[in-house]
């Protein structure tokens, strides 16, 4: 009679078991939300807007920094193991010898060129498209959807910022070399450009200032994501506007209605036209 009556509860014992095994080894696919892992907050960007409430998003490199002098914790390392997927663009020097988890995707974006130049924003749109249906199939219409709604975003906005900016197009400007393809996007003339402040010799700076002083340099852009020291340098010996673009986006600075890429390419095109509207009434 003892064993008849423990059976009931031996059964209920071993279903709670298992079904809690089944919760912790549940595939990404059938959990609520993916957990993705990115390198940059231009892909984390790209992932929050395609992925929507589907996605748990993890940044490694905070906006301000400067992904090529970026040093991993151990606690990064940690969540990049605890990943999904590990998305990168393949650049990132941090990543050498870290060994992603058994059941983490280390995903490479694959979209060359500056990721803030909207053209090739929406290329990484339809990239980060592909790589989250993938890993979870059952949204991808979802996805599909929302990343077309978002690439119309970026378009809009593209249009919108440069409009204005036709009024001085061909400007001459001294551009930091990060941010030269952003630049030349812009419509500015790119007469000399200058590297990190550490790669910067006195003869490059000289000859710098020699080449924008005999294209009448208007403008000095240097990379938001860098010191700004060379940049400032140039601009106070030439007595011209200095400005520092960003190549990231700040995650913090978007909304529901303004994600954080288009705040971004927004803010950019307002910098420097301010610049230039500033010096426009000093004359």
């Amino acid at each position: 009679m003892k064993r008849q009556a423990l059976l009931p509860t031996i059964a209920l014992v071993l279903c709670m078991v298992f079904a809690a095994r089944g919760a912790t080894e549940q595939s990404a696919p059938a959990r609520n939300r993916l957990r993705v892992t990115c390198t940059t907050t231009l892909l984390s960007a790209v992932v929050t807007a395609v992925g929507g409430d589907r996605v748990d998003v993890h940044t490694i490199v905070p906006f301000g920094m400067c992904p090529g002098h970026f040093d991993l914790t151990p606690g990064e390392a940690d969540k990049l193991r605890n990943a999904d997927v590990l998305l990168y663009h393949g650049f990132e020097q941090f990543l050498k010898g870290v060994e992603p988890g058994s059941k983490t995707a280390m995903v490479k974006a694959g979209v060359k060129g500056n990721w803030m130049i909207p053209t090739i924003h929406t290329q990484a749109v339809e990239r980060v498209r592909a790589v989250l249906t993938e890993a979870m199939p059952t949204a991808g219409a979802l996805f599909a959807k929302r990343a077309e709604g978002y690439s119309r975003a970026v378009t809009q906005q593209a249009e919108k910022s440069m409009k204005p900016l036709a009024a001085v197009r061909g400007t001459p400007v001294v551009c930091a070399t990060m941010n030269r393809d952003l630049a030349e996007w812009l419509g500015f003339r790119v007469v000399a450009e200058f590297a990190r402040d550490e790669d910067v010799s006195v003869k490059a700076l000289h000859e710098i200032l020699t080449e924008a002083k005999k294209a009448e340099a208007a403008l000095v852009i240097d990379n938001m994501q860098s010191s700004g020291k060379i940049g400032r340098t140039i601009a106070d010996e030439l007595g011209i506007p200095f400005v520092m673009l960003s190549n990231f986006p700040d995650a913090s600075s978007g909304t529901a209605d303004r994600p954080p890429y288009l705040a971004a390419l927004s803010n950019n095109c307002t910098t420097v036209l301010n610049a230039l509207d500033a010096e426009a009434k000093d004359e």
